[in-house]
């Protein structure tokens, strides 16, 4: 078991935070090809890695979500930017990290229980 998973309520509260810090800098600062729409990645990765693979795609639509509904709300974004096929991929991206979040916590967790194991055999 890893450190996220053990402390699920920590996690859960600072992705919270970061989605609603990564919103508001996003909605604020945000001008095309600044790039603070990457910042969601972090609150995907932590809700994936405490909560498995539905919750890593549900934290990828959230964060598509949350930038559709900032690209509305900021006025140096073009709406249209919503219409191109960049949302879409946005969305697989994101769900996609999410999903794959978890398999590397599994191989992680994996590796770990290897290692321990290898250790008491040779002990």
């Amino acid at each position: 078991m890893n450190a996220a998973y053990q402390h699920r309520s920590l996690v859960l509260s600072l992705a919270i935070a970061s989605y609603a810090l990564v919103f508001m800098t996003f909605v604020v600062f945000e001008v095309p090809g600044l790039g603070i729409a990457h910042l969601f990645y972090l609150p995907v990765a932590a809700l994936a890695l405490t909560g498995g693979v539905k919750r890593g795609i549900l934290a990828g639509a959230i964060a598509v979500a949350l930038f559709t509904l900032g690209v509305v709300i900021n006025p140096n974004i073009s709406p249209s930017e919503l219409l191109t096929l960049s949302t879409p991929l946005r969305f697989l991206t994101y769900a996609t990290m999410g999903a794959f979040s978890v398999g590397s916590r599994r191989v992680t967790a994996s590796s770990s229980s290897d290692c321990a194991f290898s250790q008491s055999a040779t002990s």
